[in-house]
């Protein structure tokens, strides 16, 4: 399990910590995207992606 600065729940992981599910929040904390393992290789988050950034002084876009 891993949790973001925000103490959000961010991946599930297995033992052998491959992703189980992540998911990704939008600045006000709700969850907008979720990932289940078969997608997440192919779908990770980026710290460009604006979805991604959990920090409420950012600007989006």
């Amino acid at each position: 399990m891993k949790l973001n600065e925000m103490n959000r729940l961010t991946k599930i992981t297995n033992p052998e910590d491959q992703v189980e599910k992540a998911y990704v929040y939008n600045l006000t904390g709700n969850i907008i995207k979720e990932i289940d393992a078969e997608g997440y290789s192919q779908d990770k988050p980026t710290k460009q992606d604006p979805a991604y950034c959990t920090n409420t002084t950012a600007w989006a876009g």
